[in-house]
């Protein structure tokens, strides 16, 4: 009886407060192709033309799972399929075997088109892909209704339209939505607010977004390239540091040479090298 007036409660509150299974905020997962991937064939079929199986190559399958029978399902993955996501083309995963994956192609509105080795793939459950940007939503009556920025309730970071390729971030120092990598429409980085703020720590740091704080005075050896930027050989793209504190970062890791802020009047810009695999800074003092 106790457990019954406890599951009650629980639920009054849920309702009361609007609290969802969303609070955990997750993230799409990130690999590459191992092999290149042509535009699709449409091949004969009874009732005409239709799209014909593709097998494409990715360099790590690691969470990615297909429908049943799912070769791919563990005790720590669930059993809805996963959606890739590469050059504005959204795919949904069919069969795993390995690092070979049977794919649907161009679903959710998008064309399918040739891919190279070496492109990034982004990949979550569907509803982790959008078809427009935080927002932008048109509901029946004609009006737009906003997706609010509350980081908390986030259900997937970054949020991705696929069919513009955009991606936003909801800014833990604004709570506003900010616009994310790769996002043609960003402008400057003089003019994009700042993704969030993080303490430098002593080795790893992590990159919040195009746009972000670090306090503290730390030296930083390594910025972890985060998920949806993309830092294979094919990509590229730049980040800037707002400082709040005069820390330092040395050559020791992934940045290519060391450096200071030695103010925090004058921000600093970090541009991934695809060749060398490392962070080159706009400024060293």
């Amino acid at each position: 009886m106790k457990n019954y007036f406890k599951l009650a409660l629980l639920a009054a509150l849920i309702a009361f407060f609007g609290i969802t299974t969303e609070a955990q905020q997750n993230f799409l997962g990130q690999t590459t192709l191992a092999a290149a991937v042509n535009g699709q064939y449409l091949g004969p079929g009874p009732t005409g033309n239709v799209p014909a199986p593709t097998l494409i190559q990715v360099t790590s399958a690691t969470n990615i799972i297909g429908i049943q029978p799912n070769l791919a399902v563990t005790a720590s993955a669930s059993s809805s399929s996963t959606n890739l996501y590469i050059d504005r083309e959204q795919m949904r995963v069919t069969a795993v075997n390995g690092t070979l994956l049977t794919v649907v192609r161009g679903v959710n509105g998008t064309a399918a088109t040739p891919h190279a080795s070496g492109a990034m793939v982004l990949f979550g459950p569907a509803r982790f892909f959008y078809v427009m940007d935080p927002g932008s939503i048109t509901m029946a009556n004609g009006t737009v209704s906003g997706v609010a920025c509350v980081v908390n309730n986030v259900v997937v970071s970054p949020w991705l339209n696929v069919r513009s390729g955009a991606q936003w971030l909801c800014s833990s120092d604004t709570l506003t939505w900010v616009p994310g990598w790769h996002n043609q429409g960003a402008g400057s980085a003089a003019n994009v607010p700042s993704a969030g703020t993080e303490a430098s720590a002593a080795g790893t740091n992590a990159v919040l977004g195009p746009v972000f704080a670090i306090s503290g005075t730390n030296a930083i050896v390594t910025f972890t390239p985060p998920v949806g930027f993309d830092n294979t050989a094919l990509g590229g793209g730049c980040f800037t540091v707002i400082p709040k504190g005069i820390f330092t970062w040395t050559a020791a890791g992934n940045i290519s040479v060391a450096g200071t802020t030695t103010a925090i009047t004058q921000n600093v810009t970090f541009c991934w090298n695809p060749y060398t695999s490392k962070w080159v800074p706009s400024r060293v003092a």
